[in-house]
């Protein structure tokens, strides 16, 4: 089976810090993030079932 996604970042601007009420939740801040749209990842996984070990291989290098 090969499955392939494609994502694109996130850039926080205002980011996160800590929780002004931790039972509630509420953070001290807001968070603001843009999407930057016109940079992707890609990233493809297979599995092969005929391999004896776990391999994996990024930008054609085994790690």
């Amino acid at each position: 089976m090969k499955v392939t996604a494609v994502a694109h970042p996130i850039q926080g601007l205002i980011k996160y810090h800590g929780l002004k009420n931790p039972v509630q939740r509420i953070p001290y801040h807001d968070s603001i993030s843009v999407c930057i749209q016109a940079l992707t990842t890609t990233t493809t996984v297979e599995t092969l079932e005929k391999l004896k070990k776990n391999e994996i291989v990024i930008n054609g290098k085994e790690s």
